[in-house]
C-alpha cells in the first residue's frame, strides 16, 4: 500500500513535533549522564538548567500529543511518548558522534530519524517498523563521518579566516576549571595567542594566556601577557626568570602577580602565563601540550555557521 500525499503531510508534521519535543529530552539525557558522580561547584547552575529543560518538556510534549492525535493514532499521548522517547536516545546517540551546529546537515541528521518513526508508526505494519529501525540505525552510524566532514569544513575556513599559515603554532593547552575563548592571531608578530577564563565558582584572578611563537630569542627579555586584559605587561626584566632545564624556563612577575612557564618545542616558544597561581600547574599543562586536530580546533571555534557553505554543511 503507498502512502497517500495527505499521509506524507501528516507524517511530516508528526515528526517535527516528536523532534522538537526530543530536544529538552535529550539535553536533559545528556546533563544528567555526565554530571561528574553529583552535583558539581556550580550545582545552582546545573539545577536551574535541568528545570529549565523539564519545564520546556511539559510544553513541547503535550505538542507531540495533539499532533499524534490529528493524526487518528491509537492512544495519541502514549505512542507519542513513546515516539519521543526513541527519538531523544537518538538523538543523544546521534549527538556523541557529530555535535549538532545550526546549519541544515545537522537539523536533517537529526530529523530523518523522527521522520522514519512517524512514517512507520502511520502505516502501522511491522515491514515499516524493521524497514526505520534499519534506517535510524544507519543515520548513526552515518553521524561520525558526517563530523570529520563538518570538522574539515570548519578548520578550512577558520585557517584562511585567520591567516594562520601552519597548525603548529596551535599547541593545545588544557587547564583544569578553566574555559579557553577562541584563537587569535597576529600577523604581525607570527604569535597564536589563547586567553582562558574560569569557571564555575569565580576564583579572583584565575585566568591563563598561552602564547605560541616561532623560536627565536631570549624567552626572559619580553614581558609577560595580562591573562584577564590581553595586554603585555610592562615589566620587560622580571622579578625571576630561571632554566629549568633544557628549553625549559620559570618565570615570575612579583609586581603583577604573574607567573609563567616557558618551552620551546619543535622550533615553537609556547609560554602559559597565570595570576595568582603556583609554577607545578603551568608547568604539567605546558609538558602536557600536542598539535591541535581537527577535533580540539572544532570545539575551539565559533558554534555558528560563518559562510553560505556552512549553513548547509554544518
Amino acid at each position: 500500500m503507498t502512502a497517500t500525499r495527505w499521509s506524507w503531510w501528516r507524517a511530516a508534521g508528526l515528526s517535527a513535533s516528536v523532534a522538537v519535543a526530543a530536544v529538552p529530552l535529550a539535553m536533559l539525557i545528556r546533563v544528567l549522564w555526565t554530571l561528574p558522580g553529583g552535583w558539581s561547584s556550580d550545582s545552582f547552575g546545573i539545577g536551574a538548567g535541568i528545570v529549565l529543560l523539564a519545564c520546556a518538556l511539559l510544553v513541547t510534549l503535550p505538542f507531540a500529543w495533539g499532533v499524534a492525535r490529528g493524526c487518528g493514532l491509537w492512544r495519541p499521548w502514549l505512542t507519542a511518548s513513546l515516539l519521543v522517547a526513541v527519538q531523544a536516545a537518538v538523538t543523544v546517540m546521534v549527538s556523541i558522534a557529530a555535535p549538532f551546529r545550526p546549519g541544515l546537515l545537522s537539523v536533517l541528521l537529526n530529523w530523518a530519524p523522527a521522520m522514519c518513526l512517524a512514517v512507520a508508526v502511520l502505516r502501522g505494519t511491522r515491514a515499516a517498523l524493521c524497514t526505520a529501525g534499519g534506517l535510524m540505525a544507519v543515520l548513526v552510524g552515518m553521524a561520525f563521518p558526517v563530523h570529520l566532514l563538518q570538522q574539515d569544513i570548519v578548520v578550512g575556513r577558520w585557517q584562511s579566516e585567520t591567516g594562520v599559515p601552519s597548525l603548529a603554532y596551535v599547541q593545545v593547552v588544557n587547564l583544569p576549571g578553566l574555559s579557553q575563548y577562541p584563537y587569535q592571531w597576529d600577523s604581525r608578530t607570527h604569535t597564536l595567542t589563547a586567553y582562558f577564563i574560569s569557571l564555575g565558582v569565580l576564583q579572583d584572578g584565575w585566568g591563563a594566556t598561552e602564547t605560541v611563537t616561532t623560536d627565536g630569542g631570549n624567552p626572559c627579555a619580553t614581558g609577560l601577557t595580562e591573562p584577564t586584559v590581553g595586554i603585555e605587561s610592562p615589566v620587560t626584566e622580571p622579578a625571576s626568570c630561571i632554566p629549568v632545564g633544557m628549553g625549559e624556563w620559570e618565570r615570575v612577575d612579583g609586581m603583577n602577580g604573574l607567573t609563567a612557564y616557558v618551552l620551546r618545542s619543535g622550533g615553537l616558544t609556547i609560554t602559559l602565563t597565570a595570576a595568582n597561581t603556583n609554577l607545578q600547574v603551568l608547568e604539567s599543562s605546558v609538558l602536557a601540550h600536542h598539535p591541535a586536530s581537527n577535533a580540539d580546533l572544532w570545539s575551539r571555534t565559533s558554534p555558528y555557521p560563518q559562510t553560505v557553505a556552512e549553513w548547509f554543511l554544518l
